[in-house]
């Protein structure tokens, strides 16, 4: 019996490897950033954005106005057009930033399914 349940719990972890279940947290972000209000904690939220490129794009920000497209970006010390193409559908002009980051689903919350008999 103890057997059948160890070779089961194998079979499960193989399987769910296999169709490509990450057990590491992860996270990604959903909405969008108004460049010309974000502070730097939103800024970093972005994908590959560091503290140091946030506050240089605030920096540009307060010297310069108001950004006009978000292919300004490229006057900032830091940003380069991959980063400005990763980080594009993210952003806009105006309106209230709804940038949040959302949590992938960890291992434990794919076990809270699993019920071994």
């Amino acid at each position: 019996m103890k057997k059948g349940l160890t070779t089961m719990i194998g079979t499960m972890f193989l399987m769910l490897a296999l169709a490509g279940v990450s057990f590491a947290a992860q996270t990604h972000c959903e909405g969008t950033l108004n460049l010309n209000a974000a502070t730097t904690a939103q800024l970093t939220m972005l994908p590959g954005m560091n503290q140091d490129v946030a506050q240089n794009i605030i920096a540009y920000r307060d010297s310069n106005g108001a950004f006009s497209s978000p292919e300004e970006l490229i006057k900032v010390k830091g940003m380069t057009y991959k980063q400005i193409d990763a980080i594009r559908g993210y952003l806009t002009l105006d309106g209230t930033t709804t940038l949040h980051q959302v949590k992938t689903m960890e291992y434990e919350d794919v076990m809270k399914g699993v019920h071994l008999y």
